[in-house]
């Protein structure tokens, strides 16, 4: 492409007289200067606040900086079939909003994307496009080659077009402009993926991805909004319903299971409520509702009796034909009686608590003697004690197969609760019950200990086979809190005899987010142990992909309610990506938990993320079983080798 510009457009205005090796030194400073210059004034491009921002942005670096005389950005939108249009600059040099103007994908960028991938040049300068002007009533055509078109480039291909043009001149495309522009496309490219990602991250962080509805964050916040808005004459209600037999559900069916269920039933909330009314997920089986207006009590139970009533009524999911009650709480709210957004939710709660317990099934409304029984404590709370005391726990340990080889990578450590009366109770059942009366600390201490104690033991019992086989334990908000924290894991390390390489803690991207520099100093002082970090339940909070550079992190676990989604939203698929690409970037590993389909695990295999997790792997196992599968004691039940079907020999590529 140079050689065919050669002669139109000397590269800089050079003194042709002089000697070829000075020629050759003022060639290459200027140019140096030129991309330093763009270098430095993309840097900023990283701390734009959101994509809008970074495109405009662009726009006025490719103007200002590199000189060009015309721009204009065009990305693919979600379909991948039209270019929209976003920022660019008019005839005059002004930047302005073109996101008015959108085309069906065709010839242009086709040939631009082919010269890009077929790696014979940057950017392609149309030379069938001529540039007309009109004098006299009359057009003329200056020249071809005016018009040029650079490709935007994330590390996943083409994301989109940075047309630049010679309007005002009718001059030739100026090639070293173009090397430069090249440059700012690749930067920005990558940069927009990220803030994509952050973006979508943000908005999950905002609605459940699982039903679309707002999450208790949001609700909290309308509803104190409404409060501070609410007149002397006026009323609403805070609800909150919960599903009935859902420990039942749970252990029956499979957490893909769960999912559709919730969906299927966040569209009958959806289809039951007003259109002033807002309802939110606030966690596993359980919904808040806002009513907005009422008149009064009855309105507000009829209302809940109506949607009861809806629930009660057959589902159909995935096959299965599944019957559900619900049992509701509500407290009416008015200037009198109006109180933070916070506690009008826990009073509903407490009359929900009273209803299930007195007339499952049914709605009660606030009583002020509610608050004060659900304050003091449950039954279940107060056995919950005693199991602390009394180590009623249990581990069962998930495996970690690698999608590279399909061979056993490491286990999961999960804690089940082994009650007198009830048997094995899942940790969504106590855990939350934990962390409010400040048992998890305890409670996670334990595990550690014990996660510990069994690598240890397996350790003594199979030598070389177990020796490289890592160990995931969880570490709550709480315990990330604790002052004394690396000297507790420490001395659990000593005495258990457990190699520290092989424990893999993992924290919350919450515990990591509510004080970024304590967490980063922690998870340093970890780090000087010899342990292996890891981000958990990556997506459920906001945290900037940005400031995972900052973090001493081995690995990051993809939540599973992205990995849920994989195949089916394109979206999602772009940030786990994006993840992906960017955790190699950084050096570390990818480990995407809650894989239930082969669909979800071909996904994963072609963003390159090293290693997975869930039932279509194997469910958690109790510690005789897993231990069976690093080769300790009898062969496997049937039952365990059914659910590890698929390891050691994942379906891997040759």
């Amino acid at each position: 492409m140079a050689s065919r510009l050669k002669g139109d457009h000397p590269i800089r205005r050079v003194d042709w007289h002089s000697s070829p090796t000075r020629k050759l030194t003022y060639r290459v400073e200027d140019r140096t200067s030129d991309l330093v210059a763009v270098l430095a004034a993309a840097e900023e491009l990283v701390g734009t606040p959101d994509v809008d921002t970074l495109l405009r942005r662009t726009v006025e670096i490719a103007r200002d900086t590199i000189g060009l005389e015309r721009v204009s950005i065009y990305l693919e939108d979600e379909s991948g079939r039209v270019m929209r249009g976003t920022w660019g600059t008019d005839l005059t040099g002004t930047t302005t909003d073109e996101r008015q103007y959108a085309y069906a994908k065709g010839e242009p960028e086709e040939k631009a994307h082919a010269v890009h991938a077929e790696g014979r040049g940057r950017w392609l300068v149309l030379d069938d496009a001529a540039l007309m002007l009109s004098e006299d009533g009359e057009s003329h055509m200056i020249r071809r080659g005016w018009l040029c078109l650079t490709p935007i480039r994330s590390m996943r291909g083409p994301i989109g077009l940075l047309f630049n043009d010679a309007a005002r001149t009718g001059g030739a495309i100026d090639v070293a402009k173009q090397e430069l522009t090249a440059v700012l496309c690749s930067l920005a490219a990558n940069v927009i993926e990220r803030k994509r990602a952050e973006e979508l991250l943000l908005e999950r962080a905002m609605f459940d991805d699982c039903t679309g509805l707002p999450s208790q964050a949001l609700f909290e916040d309308r509803l104190q909004r409404r409060s501070l808005q609410l007149d002397r004459e006026e009323a609403y209600a805070v609800a909150t319903l919960s599903l009935d037999r859902w420990t039942t559900i749970s252990e029956s069916y499979s957490p893909h299971f769960h999912e559709a269920l919730l969906s299927t039933v966040a569209k009958r909330l959806l289809g039951c409520l007003r259109s002033g009314d807002t309802i939110c997920r606030l966690s596993n089986n359980e919904f808040a509702f806002l009513i907005d207006p009422v008149g009064g009590v009855d309105e507000v139970r009829s209302l809940l009796e109506n949607i009861l009533n809806e629930l009660s009524k057959a589902m159909h999911v995935e096959g299965e034909t599944i019957h559900t009650t619900a049992t509701a709480g509500f407290v009416l709210q008015n200037p009198e009686t109006i109180g933070p957004a916070e506690e009008q939710l826990q009073n509903a709660r407490a009359a929900l608590v009273r209803s299930r317990t007195q007339t499952p099934g049914g709605v009660a409304q606030f009583r002020p003697d509610d608050r004060e029984h659900l304050l003091s404590g449950s039954r279940l709370e107060n056995e919950l004690h005693t199991a602390v005391e009394n180590d009623d726990f249990i581990l069962h340990y998930q495996p970690i197969v690698s999608l590279a080889t399909g061979d056993l990578h490491g286990f999961e450590s999960l804690i089940r609760w082994v009650h007198s009366t009830k048997g094995i109770i899942h940790p969504g059942m106590f855990i939350p019950l934990a962390e409010e009366n400040g048992l998890i600390s305890p409670i996670g201490e334990w595990v550690l200990a014990e996660a510990c104690r069994q690598a240890s033991q397996w350790r003594k019992e199979l030598g070389g086979r177990a020796s490289g086989m890592s160990l995931s334990v969880n570490l709550s908000v709480r315990q990330f809190a604790q002052r004394d924290l690396v000297d507790r894991i420490e001395r659990i390390l000593d005495r258990s005899g457990m190699p520290p390489r092989l424990l893999h803690l993992e924290v919350t991207e919450s515990a990591v987010m509510e004080d970024p520099d304590h967490a980063r100093a922690i998870l340093s002082r970890l780090k000087s142990l010899g342990v292996l970090l890891s981000l958990d339940d990556f997506g459920t909070g906001f945290s900037s992909l940005a400031y995972l550079t900052r973090l001493p992190l081995d690995s990051l676990k993809i939540d599973r309610s992205f990995v849920i989604r994989l195949g089916q939203d394109a979206r999602t698929e772009a940030v786990v990506r994006a993840v992906c690409d960017l955790s190699r970037d950084l050096g570390m590993e990818v480990i995407a938990e809650g894989v239930e389909t082969q669909l979800q695990m071909d996904a994963l295999r072609s963003f390159a993320c090293q290693y997975v997790q869930g039932f279509l792997v194997s469910k958690p196992l109790p510690p005789d079983e897993a231990g069976k599968l690093l080769g300790a004691g009898d062969e496997p039940t049937p039952e365990t080798r059914r659910m590890t079907r698929r390891m050691p020999i994942l379906e891997v590529e040759p």
